[in-house]
């Protein structure tokens, strides 16, 4: 890449007067990927047959300056031979969503731009947090559950709540903010009333190969057991332990009678 180059915008411009016959191809046209993971712009300009004599040049729709070697690690130029050329991102960003371009400059100064490639960055909205806030209304205790996805990008996303494994669709408020860095955040809200096992928050996004759940245990409200089931379970426990004592001191009462009865022998 060269060093003395003119601005992105005007190089734009001089392409306008291009010689007709020359082409620059860009693929693909349209691309998606998920933040993280790297993505691959190729430009091909078949009309030089001598590689060398040229300079290719990339840069993003928007930016005043061409993409240089050396200012961002994550971006890296290859020149290939035969009239190809290409550009990696290495673990894009949000912020590398746009529409990027390959121009190619002849030894005789006319400067042909590619047809542009537009690369879309999405971001899943994992990992979810699910919490609990136990309200008294009128004398009866209202449950809240609140389920909240990370920051995600695109906007489509569907949240479905279960009550022990039965899809439930009353008494679900859900809110979906844009933040300063252009993703989204939801937060979805179940009011709970009656006695239950479990809640599931299930999160669906084209980010996600299959849903995503997170679960909330409903068998206690604020430490306090919640059903008559429950309440049994407990005398259970008590019962059980209340029985390995007895027995422990059974059998301690005949380990003792048994070493009296052989030192009096």
């Amino acid at each position: 890449m060269e060093s003395d180059y003119t601005s992105a915008s005007d190089s734009i411009v001089r392409a306008n007067i291009a010689d007709g016959q020359r082409k620059v191809f860009q693929a693909p046209q349209n691309a998606h990927r998920v933040a993280g993971e790297n993505f691959t712009f190729h430009c091909a300009f078949h009309f030089l047959q001598d590689i060398s004599k040229a300079n290719i040049y990339w840069w993003k729709l928007g930016n005043t300056e061409f993409l240089q070697q050396g200012t961002d690690s994550r971006k890296q130029f290859v020149r290939l031979r035969k009239g190809e050329a290409s550009l990696q991102l290495l673990k894009v960003q949000v912020a590398d969503s746009g529409v990027y371009y390959c121009g190619v400059k002849h030894l005789d100064n006319l400067f042909t731009n590619g047809t542009g490639s537009t690369l879309v960055v999405y971001v899943p909205p994992i990992p979810l947090s699910i919490k609990s806030e136990l309200l008294a209304i009128n004398a009866s205790k209202t449950l809240i559950i609140s389920c909240k996805t990370a920051a995600f990008y695109p906007d489509g996303i569907n949240v479905t709540w279960y009550k022990d494994g039965f899809q439930t669709v009353t008494g679900i408020h859900t809110v979906k903010n844009l933040n300063s860095d252009g993703l989204y955040e939801l937060s979805s809200c179940l009011e709970v009333t009656q006695t239950l096992r479990y809640v599931t928050c299930q999160v669906a996004h084209r980010t996600l190969q299959i849903p995503v759940n997170v679960t909330f245990n409903a068998l206690n409200w604020n430490g306090v057991p919640n059903s008559g089931e429950n309440k049994n379970f407990h005398r259970f426990q008590v019962a059980l332990i209340h029985r390995f004592v007895l027995g422990f001191l059974v059998i301690l009462i005949l380990i003792i009678m048994i070493v009296v009865h052989f030192k009096r022998c």
